[in-house]
């Protein structure tokens, strides 16, 4: 996206009209954090957590997100638990599934059997859908969000977050 359409879409909660908050805090990490006072959210949750070190702050350096697979991985988990994602899944039947899971365990291919399903025309996994689900709500990007999941398993990109 253009740092001009990226302005335009997404100067709103809390991004500064006028600035380059829209571009500067477009989605970033696994789950697309977006807008400033998300950042700032974040930032805050995972210093309270203490999973994230006091020099590190996402809303002045909102590219580490994208930079490092760890502080994407640490977004996605506060975006998930902040806006107590599975609550707003229960409309959809192909989330119900996954009750009492974990986010990590919902989107382990391996132990959910490798399933395949057809949603919309796009082939995806159990654990894509559900998540795109919980999260957008509907499909929109599930495609991509497919690929992305396959490039995401086939590069072993988390590997280093095993158990």
């Amino acid at each position: 996206m253009s740092k001009e359409n990226a302005n335009k879409n997404y100067n709103r909660y809390g991004n500064r009209h006028n600035t380059d908050d829209g571009y500067n805090f477009r989605g970033r990490g696994l789950l697309h954090l977006t807008f400033r006072d998300n950042y700032h959210a974040c930032t805050r949750y995972l210093h309270n957590q203490g999973w994230l070190s006091s020099d590190i702050d996402f809303e002045a350096q909102p590219q580490l997100v994208t930079d490092s697979g760890v502080y994407a991985l640490l977004s996605a988990v506060y975006y998930w638990n902040d806006r107590k994602c599975y609550p707003n899944a229960k409309k959809h039947q192909e989330v119900l599934i996954f009750k009492g899971k974990h986010l990590y365990e919902i989107i382990d291919d391996e132990a959910n059997g490798n399933i395949i399903i057809t949603k919309e025309n796009v082939n995806t996994t159990k654990s894509v859908l559900a998540i795109s689900l919980t999260i957008n709500g509907g499909t929109n990007g599930l495609s991509d969000r497919t690929k992305q999941h396959t490039r995401i398993k086939s590069q072993n990109i988390f590997k280093d977050f095993e158990t």
